[in-house]
């Protein structure tokens, strides 16, 4: 099978240069958020497209209000497992902060969901009031805006366990849609919290359609308006970037399909955005990071007999490329556990990434001392 592909080894990343070159927007992925691995590897990708490319944006899938406007308090802004305690984000946050004060890498967020380490500005009206000091007042009444802020407050704490009535929902959408300001950010700042309700009410109709469409939303708003000059990394889950959702099965509805973000920006951007996904054939994960525990790891065990992982097994390095941009890829459909750990699947992969990272060492996440 290796002989129709283009295969590099990742100890030697000048392969990118020409391949990115007219690249604006590059999406780097993970295959579960306790792959300590996948973030060592982002970290040389990202020390390259900084050196060699240009990159001056790093965006994470973390909170978009928070990640713009609190610089000062960034690392607040990330979910715990992408952390500075977190041992796999060592070499990151070391390299991040020799940089040049003069050339900078501008880290931000663009999530529509809150930081819960930023839990207590949210929940005690910090945010609300900035939100209200930033809109032109005009058009509600002192009720209206009570009403409005009564919501608010009751969504930012309790989130998916809000007890919204359907009417306080109507009234909290009819009072954004009337919000007007002059401020670029808390014009799109309307529009993320938005899908912020949406999300949080409504997890059961279909939470990509409203978390990933605001989360596409956000990012072309950083590299219109934020940083239109700059190249911008994005740093997310593989689910996320994903070019085309109905080439893999994420969850039994296929409801996701036409709504993931990746889909959405490629479809916007075309040839000047990337999606590279990283896959582990080998080692372990923190299987409950996303919950905060990094104690538990699972190893990665599936059948990889019939599976492109296979063909690498006997390679001499542990760590490969595969790009699938080329042309002449035969056969672009093979099976993989490209998009998930330990859950091997056929897919036309070149319609799903432009290219994917193999590595035999996949590693779970530890706390630093």
């Amino acid at each position: 099978m290796l002989e129709s592909f283009m295969i590099f080894k990742l100890s030697d990343l000048s392969f990118l240069k020409k391949k990115l070159f007219n690249t604006q927007i590059i999406m780097l992925g993970e295959p579960d958020h306790g792959a300590g691995r996948a973030f060592e590897i982002k970290t040389e990708l990202i020390k390259y497209l900084y050196n060699e490319l240009g990159f001056r944006v790093l965006a994470f899938e973390a909170d978009f209000h928070a990640g713009v406007m609190q610089k000062e308090k960034f690392t607040d802004c990330l979910y715990d497992f992408w952390s500075p305690r977190i041992d796999s984000m060592e070499n990151f946050y070391n390299w991040y902060r020799g940089l040049p004060g003069g050339d900078p890498l501008h880290l931000c967020g663009f999530d529509c969901r809150r930081a819960y380490k930023l839990k207590e500005f949210y929940r005690s009206g910090a945010y609300r009031n900035k939100l209200l000091g930033n809109i032109k007042s005009d058009n509600f009444s002192n009720v209206e805006l009570s009403k409005f802020s009564r919501v608010l407050d009751e969504l930012l704490i309790y989130e998916y366990k809000s007890q919204a009535v359907i009417e306080d929902k109507e009234y909290f959408f009819k009072a954004l849609d009337m919000m007007d300001t002059t401020d670029i950010f808390w014009k799109q700042e309307i529009e993320n919290l938005k899908g912020y309700a949406f999300n949080a009410w409504y997890p059961d109709m279909n939470s990509s359609k409203f978390r990933d469409g605001q989360m596409a939303s956000n990012i072309s708003w950083l590299a219109e308006k934020k940083y239109p000059n700059e190249k911008i990394i994005i740093w997310a889950h593989n689910y996320h970037i994903l070019k085309d959702c109905s080439e893999v099965v994420c969850n039994e509805s296929r409801s996701d399909i036409g709504f993931l973000m990746g889909e959405i920006l490629h479809k916007k951007y075309k040839k000047k955005i990337c999606s590279i996904g990283i896959a582990g054939f080998k080692g372990a994960y923190s299987y409950e990071a996303y919950l905060g525990s990094y104690d538990k790891v699972k190893e990665i065990n599936y059948d990889i007999s019939d599976c492109f992982e296979n063909s690498l097994l006997s390679k001499d390095c542990d760590e490969y490329y595969l790009d699938l941009t080329q042309d002449n890829i035969h056969p672009s459909k093979f099976k993989s556990s490209a998009l998930n750990l330990n859950y091997p699947q056929d897919a036309d992969w070149k319609k799903v990434y432009d290219g994917i990272i193999f590595t035999k060492k996949m590693t779970g996440l530890k706390i630093l001392n």
